[in-house]
């Protein structure tokens, strides 16, 4: 499950709220 928490961590990166 943990992988998919990274997948989001990478849809995050389009959002630039979420860049940093």
């Amino acid at each position: 499950m943990a992988d998919i928490d990274l997948s989001s961590s990478i849809s995050n990166d389009d959002l630039p709220s979420r860049s940093k």
